[in-house]
């Protein structure tokens, strides 16, 4: 099936290489750094991690002698409780990493000690009824989105700074997570292809940190459940929505689905043993879907929002979500170093996003489903968004270690038929 995928689309395959041979030269390293600092800068900046009076403006670093009131907020929005705000940690913490730049890599610790320091406060104006903006879903167990991605996020700060009262919160979520694949109610519900990020990863993480095999058993079995619902053997794409009732999909390949999913498969691949039983087969997905998805890449680099459709236009934060899955992939070593063209390709195809004044065009907001084109052909797209920093200061990671393995003149009589 891969090898009729990459035939299938062979022209197209052939143009994104020769894109990425004469972009290659001005691409490395060095480039990748001074693009992404600005925009991880100005989120250090601007992240003062207080509470604000929604009224009077005033402003406090700690809530503990406040009284009870539910005029208050948190921004901007990258300190919400919110899965985009978790791959903001996620992101700055692997950039911080690669640059060793603590300031970056210390953004999650940051965050998640400012949340669990007023962790009594918070429990307080929630019994009273009251809210802080942003902080909203925090301690709340009902959808597994913010639940999971913030916990997956804090399980990276907790391996350096070990607080009881991150690994009570972990244990939580991982024990709602439990309960709620056991409510009948969940059985009819339709499943969306990104939810394998939020449950997968936070649980492989999860399963390496404790070393509780059964939280490795719950991430295959999701694993499985994926590729089984949502694979389209004709395309070699995965649909967006599985309705189990109807026991179909809606057959829309939704980019930035397909890239939470991606991203989900590569996580899950760094925490999962190797000599777990589930491990070649997570494996062999991941590559399926890497090679299904690389070859409907455009020739900007980019890949459509409707990956698969004639008329739908190129969208910038899913585009990113696989590049960040395939030169991860190509760094550890899931994946065979050819793919490196199909990430230099992608991250060129972003950097050409990015506007005079600094924004980054052509991303959606939040997503819903549809089985219209038309929903998805329709679409605003907005510059800069939510779900784009993150992705992309991981993607950006990725990207410097893939140019320091890579990084090479590319010769002017360098043949690609040769």
């Amino acid at each position: 099936m891969r090898n009729r995928i990459i035939i299938r689309k062979q022209k197209r395959w052939i143009i994104t290489v020769l894109f990425v041979i004469i972009l290659i030269p001005a691409a490395n390293s060095q480039n990748t750094e001074a693009f992404l600092r600005p925009y991880a800068d100005e989120i250090i900046r601007t992240s003062a991690f207080e509470f604000v009076d929604k009224e009077s403006g005033e402003k406090f670093s700690s809530a503990k002698d406040l009284p009870l009131k539910q005029n208050l907020k948190v921004e901007p929005v990258y300190l919400r409780w919110h899965y985009t705000s978790a791959l903001v940690h996620d992101g700055l913490l692997s950039l911080g990493t690669v640059l060793e730049e603590n300031n970056y890599a210390g953004f999650g610790t940051r965050y998640f000690k400012f949340v669990f320091d007023n962790q009594d406060y918070l429990n307080k104006i929630k019994d009273k009824g009251y809210m802080i903006e942003g902080l909203e879903r925090f301690g709340r167990f009902r959808g597994i989105w913010d639940n999971g991605a913030q916990a997956a996020a804090l399980i990276n700060v907790y391996e350096s700074d070990p607080r009881p009262e991150y690994m009570e919160y972990l244990e939580q979520v991982a024990k709602f997570f439990l309960q709620y694949e056991k409510d009948p109610s969940q059985k009819s519900r339709r499943k969306n292809i990104d939810k394998i990020y939020t449950q997968g990863v936070f649980m492989a993480r999860m399963g390496k940190l404790t070393n509780n095999s059964s939280y490795f058993d719950y991430c295959v079995k999701k694993v499985l459940e994926l590729d089984r619902l949502h694979f389209d053997s004709r395309t070699g794409l995965y649909d967006q929505m599985y309705y189990p009732e109807l026991k179909t999909t809606n057959s829309m390949k939704w980019l930035r689905g397909i890239g939470w999913s991606s991203m989900a498969l590569v996580n899950i691949l760094a925490s999962l043993p190797e000599d777990h039983p589930g491990y070649e087969e997570t494996l062999e997905i991941y590559r399926k879907q890497i090679a299904g998805i690389s070859s409907y890449q455009c020739e900007s680099g980019l890949w459509k929002h409707l990956v698969d459709h004639p008329d739908s236009y190129e969208e910038t934060s899913g585009s990113v979500y696989i590049v960040y899955a395939v030169a991860r992939g190509v760094n550890e070593g899931y994946l065979d170093p050819i793919y490196r063209d199909v990430a230099m390709a992608g991250w060129q195809g972003l950097v050409s996003k990015r506007m005079p004044n600094g924004d980054i065009a052509g991303s959606t907001p939040g997503v819903s489903g549809s089985t219209s084109p038309a929903y998805y052909l329709s679409y605003p797209t907005v510059s800069n968004g939510d779900h784009l920093f993150g992705p992309l200061f991981l993607a950006g990671a990725e990207m410097i270690k893939l140019y320091h393995k890579f990084d090479r003149p590319v010769p002017k009589d360098w043949d690609l038929f040769r």
